[in-house]
């Protein structure tokens, strides 16, 4: 899929890609907006997971709920 976000924070538009997939979207908010963001040819999952990984978060399906959350690492 190509599309451009436009004035977003990924967690927007996890939420926003959740729902068109028929799921609920929970997603921890992001602080930075962006103005333009490219989805270049990519699943929408492969799209979140690019998003997700620079700023520490990943992608989880769980309940039928998409999670777009910061990673847990246990110490």
């Amino acid at each position: 899929q190509t599309r451009t976000f436009v004035d977003v924070a990924d967690s927007a538009i996890a939420r926003q890609i959740a729902t068109e997939h028929g799921m609920r979207g929970i997603a921890v908010e992001t602080k930075v907006k962006h103005e333009h963001v490219l989805q270049r040819n990519q699943t929408d999952l492969d799209f979140l997971r690019a998003r997700a990984e620079p700023i520490g978060y990943e992608v989880v399906v769980e309940d039928h709920a998409l999670c777009f959350r910061p990673v847990h690492r246990p110490r």
